[in-house]
């Protein structure tokens, strides 16, 4: 889910920035890792749907799981450390289905070609 969407999603942005922005290989493996970790607890807590974007002007990457029904992380687990490393992150209640929301957003994959 997340992991084919992130390279699809990330490769096509990376042909829209080119020659001006290079994409930094060894933070998309790790964002790749992160997105396994995060479909696996999609999968494990109920999650009903997820996204990635990228922000346009910031270059940041933006995941949301919503309306999960129960989300558990723990601090040696793989989730947490995924949570650890967002430069933001955000967790809210979705009143009209009883469920919550997690949104996530990571730096820029890409660097400036000088």
């Amino acid at each position: 889910m997340l992991v084919s969407l992130a390279k699809d999603i990330v490769n096509d942005f990376s042909l829209k920035v080119e020659p001006l922005w290079r994409l930094h290989k060894d933070n998309f493996k790790v964002l790749l890792e992160y997105c396994e970790i995060l479909d696996k607890a999609a999968l494990f807590n109920e999650v009903q749907k997820t996204s990635l974007g990228i922000n346009p002007v910031s270059m940041e990457i933006n995941i949301s799981l919503e309306d999960i029904i129960v989300f558990s992380a723990v601090k040696d687990d793989a989730v947490y450390k995924v949570l650890k490393n967002t430069s933001r992150f955000r967790a809210y209640k979705n009143p009209e289905k009883n469920t919550f929301n997690i949104d996530l957003s990571f730096p820029s994959l890409w660097e400036a070609v000088i």
